[in-house]
């Protein structure tokens, strides 16, 4: 807006016109709680594609594969169909742009970023002590009960598998995998 533009509204009506300029660029709150839910979704399903069935399809690379599909998924069928049924619950560009920016970083923690080599490094001084490098006496006391399962068993399992018919032991990983 130009000054001779202020002049004449004046500025209580400058900032009712930049106000008006503005709307549709806004960070809204639908768009944090869908960008919310998809970083969730994201931070769950790449480890449990990894971990349990064996398959780095969402997490084989530092790109956001994971964050990419999720996005065209909501791009191309989500929003198109609510534009059609119930155009009010269809997202603005700007909105998309909050959603895939959230899924892009939240993306980094549970892929090649973070969480696929942060549970090997908690673990290793565990699976790997040995009487001869001494980590039990050296490092494993340095080591948070919040920060590390301390169970032999659940490094034991982590790497080796569970034996058949046992479940995942999530009382020794809940408080570490929530730290």
């Amino acid at each position: 807006m130009s000054r001779a533009a202020v002049a004449a509204v004046g500025a209580s009506g400058y900032f009712a016109a930049m106000q008006t300029e503005r709307t549709g660029l806004e960070v809204t709150r639908r768009a944090l709680v869908l960008g919310a839910g998809a970083a969730l979704f994201l931070n769950l399903a790449c480890p449990y594609s990894v971990l349990v069935l064996q398959n780095a399809g969402l997490t084989s690379d530092y790109i956001a594969a994971g964050a990419m599909m999720v996005f065209l998924v909501l791009v191309g069928l989500i929003n198109p169909l609510l534009k059609v049924t119930v155009k009010s619950w269809a997202l603005r560009t700007s909105e998309l742009v909050v959603v895939y920016a959230m899924m892009v970083v939240a993306s980094a923690i549970p892929t090649w970023g973070l969480v696929t080599n942060l549970c090997h490094i908690l673990t290793r001084p565990f699976y790997y002590a040995t009487p001869e490098n001494r980590w039990a006496e050296l490092i494993q006391p340095l080591i948070p009960s919040w920060l590390a399962p301390h169970e032999a068993e659940a490094a034991r399992f982590f790497y080796e598998g569970l034996p058949a018919g046992m479940s995942i032991p999530w009382g020794a990983w809940l408080v570490p995998l929530m730290a």
